[in-house]
């Protein structure tokens, strides 16, 4: 068994993340945690891996651990 690339916040072992860009705050999410920024107008979706690899992207996620 394939061990997964990333632990959310939450827990969840998942191969796949996306950050969402909201008034210049960057968070990452699962897909179990991003169902409350998917409807969000204001949010811009990033695959995470995309991130990575873009410096200007890499704006610190200020949520409370």
């Amino acid at each position: 068994m394939a061990i997964s690339k990333y632990i959310c916040r939450c827990g969840n072992r998942t191969d796949k993340m996306t950050s969402y860009f909201i008034d210049g705050i960057r968070v990452t999410a699962c897909e179990n945690c991003e169902e409350e920024f998917k409807d969000n107008n204001k949010a811009e979706a990033v695959d995470y891996e995309e991130v990575k690899k873009d410096a200007s992207k890499q704006i610190i996620d200020t949520r409370e651990k």
